[in-house]
């Protein structure tokens, strides 16, 4: 099957926390396949000794020195790229082309206080390699359609972050890789600088445009573009 030709889209300006620690940059690439009942993404299961262990995620890790782009080592997409494809190799056997990721999001957060990531998230179809674990950082993989790693979490049976399900959950809205990559040429990468509160037994994480992101808090009315993390399950919310 032809490799989907990458959609041209712009790269945004992205903004930096105002937090006194820098940031770890990272890449992520989201596997993407045409399946019987419509469009998978590769999920692949952390080891437990490492950041996020026994977490579903997607292939990724974080940028080094090398990953630099030789024509343009200051080029940040380009050094996130060639860091996703050096990861996905590693990490699982896939060999995909640089120039077949297209950018989704960059998401800056992170579940300890004395760390934090900032990592690109890209789309890209899947070379038709044999998925294999390293073994070491991944343990486990499956292909599975965005709405059953969804309701997978839902029912416990499998345990995602926050970017993990965001991503998911916006691509439950197609049903084709073309399709998905369609979606990301038409959003363009979107910018999650992530704020955490807990209310009772929630954990909200709220993003810009939020009404309640400035003060980080939750109660303050207005639009919403969060997302509500409950013992109950998780919504996600954008006006």
């Amino acid at each position: 099957m032809p490799t989907p030709p990458r959609p041209t889209i712009p790269r945004p300006t992205i903004p930096r926390p105002a937090i006194p620690r820098p940031a770890i940059p990272g890449a992520t690439v989201v596997p993407l396949r045409d399946g019987p009942t419509g469009l998978e993404v590769l999920l692949v299961k952390r080891a437990a000794a490492v950041d996020y262990g026994g977490m579903w995620a997607f292939p990724g890790g974080r940028v080094e020195h090398d990953d630099a782009h030789p024509d343009d080592p200051d080029d940040e997409i380009e050094r996130a790229r060639r860091t996703a494809v050096r990861e996905a190799d590693e990490e699982v056997g896939l060999a995909f082309r640089a120039d077949d990721l297209v950018p989704f999001s960059h998401w800056t957060g992170g579940a300890r206080q004395a760390r934090l990531y900032a990592a690109w998230y890209f789309l890209a179809p899947a070379p038709a390699d044999t998925v294999t674990c390293d073994g070491y950082e991944i343990v486990d993989h499956r292909w599975i359609t965005p709405a059953e790693a969804v309701a997978r979490r839902d029912r416990g049976e499998i345990g995602v972050v926050a970017p993990t399900w965001v991503t998911l959950h916006t691509l439950t809205a197609v049903d084709s890789v073309s399709g998905a990559l369609a979606l990301a040429a038409d959003c363009g990468p979107v910018v999650y600088l992530s704020r955490l509160t807990v209310v009772d037994d929630q954990r909200i994480v709220l993003w810009d445009g939020d009404a309640g992101y400035a003060t980080t808090d939750p109660a303050v009315p207005g639009p919403r573009h969060r997302l509500t993390m409950a013992e109950t399950g998780w919504a996600f919310e954008r006006t």
